[in-house]
């Protein structure tokens, strides 16, 4: 069973920069977007989605289910994380109507399960 979504959080750091850049805090990158979360967490966020559901969902399917708990990146932060997980080859695009599916591979659901332990 996979660990709740906020396990992933990992430091009370609050980012107060709004000016587009990001802070670096110890060796972790927090981008400004509100949150505390590296973007590896955020993309491990999207991967846990994914694996939880068991389906393939669109972007904004995605998107909105990540708003729902409590994500704070935008819908273009998404898009971006989409691709370098697909070129990383945790996810896999699917195109049966030419509307874009994205799901979990196994080398996604391994990331989760690696990520649980931090």
């Amino acid at each position: 069973m996979l660990a709740p979504y906020n396990a992933l959080m990992v430091s009370n750091a609050r980012n107060s920069f709004d000016d587009g850049e990001s802070e670096t805090v110890g060796s972790l990158n927090y981008a400004n977007d509100g949150g505390n979360m590296g973007k590896e967490d955020r993309k491990v966020l999207v991967l846990r989605l994914l694996a939880e559901s068991e389906l393939a969902l669109t972007p904004y399917v995605l998107f909105r289910n990540l708003r729902m708990r409590e994500a704070t990146f935008e819908r273009r932060t998404l898009s971006y994380y989409l691709a370098e997980l697909l070129e990383e080859g945790r996810v896999e695009r699917l195109e049966p109507n030419g509307d874009p599916l994205y799901q979990i591979t196994e080398k996604g659901r391994s990331s989760v399960r690696e990520h649980e332990f931090y």
